[in-house]
């Protein structure tokens, strides 16, 4: 009985992929980013062999470099979402926001939208001593600082004024914006700049830089970047919201289709 081409190739496995694929669920599986030697040592490979799998896995963004270790990357989140869906947003902006923290220095939270409030769904603390924490589940109020402003700019101009209570908003500290007029010019600025900042407009004493995720061109969660006025300065504002936007941009990518894309595959369809 012959023999064909197909038939030589049965119970065959490439070892490189058998060891990729054992190398991706130990990173999935750790809870703190694993570093080059924690993985070879745990799956028994060569430190080279393993530098080798690392940097093609990352050259794909199959894996991300944060904090000295590893994470799964945007690559291996955007083709796992294409397979099976939407994932919780907490998940896929996890290794973002640990990225963002060490490199700011900062606390880095995310939260979904409900309403015209905010759930906060993951938090990642930042490493100085002094440093803010927030716990997920927590609700923000209405018009909390910089994460209201975002809120509001996810809406209509005219969806935002109608959401605005017309006797004023609340007095969190001295410095909230209580007028609504004032309130809504933030807004318009965070329409343009692309993020909202506050200086101790929600908690006294502390500083925060917010910027929208959106799924199909609506704002569907936000991303912020709190630390306390003494280390987040007001010269540490405007760089800090440039690597936010950056970074809700690559979450908003994951985590749905722009318009223009989702009109693009309902034509190709």
């Amino acid at each position: 009985m012959g023999m064909n081409a197909n038939d030589k190739n049965i119970g065959y496995k490439a070892p490189a992929i058998g060891r990729a694929i054992a190398l991706l669920d130990y990173i999935s599986a750790c809870q703190h980013p694993p570093t080059l030697s924690n993985i070879a040592r745990a799956l028994g490979y060569g430190k080279s062999t393993t530098h080798g799998l690392l940097h093609a896995l990352e050259e794909e963004q199959w894996v991300m470099r944060v904090d000295g270790g590893f994470r799964m990357g945007p690559g291996f989140l955007a083709l796992a979402r294409r397979a099976y869906g939407d994932w919780n947003v907490a998940k896929i902006a996890r290794p973002f926001m640990e990225q963002l923290s060490a490199s700011l220095g900062e606390s880095v939270c995310v939260g979904r939208i409900e309403g015209t409030s905010v759930r906060i769904e993951a938090c990642v603390e930042g490493g100085g001593d002094m440093r803010i924490a927030l716990k997920p589940g927590i609700v923000l109020p209405r018009f909390a600082g910089s994460v209201g402003k975002v809120v509001l700019a996810g809406l209509s101009p005219e969806e935002a004024q109608a959401a605005l209570p017309v006797e004023g908003l609340p007095r969190f500290t001295e410095q909230s914006v209580t007028d609504p007029v004032l309130f809504l010019q933030e807004v318009e600025r965070c329409r343009s700049l692309g993020y909202a900042d506050d200086d101790q407009e929600y908690l006294h004493g502390v500083r925060a830089v917010a910027a929208p995720i959106e799924q199909g061109g609506k704002t569907v969660a936000v991303l912020w970047v709190v630390g306390l006025a003494m280390t987040l300065t007001s010269e540490a504002i405007e760089p800090a919201a440039s690597e936010l936007v950056r970074v809700s941009r690559a979450i908003s990518s994951l985590i749905g289709p722009t318009d223009n894309s989702a009109a693009k595959d309902r034509q190709e369809r």
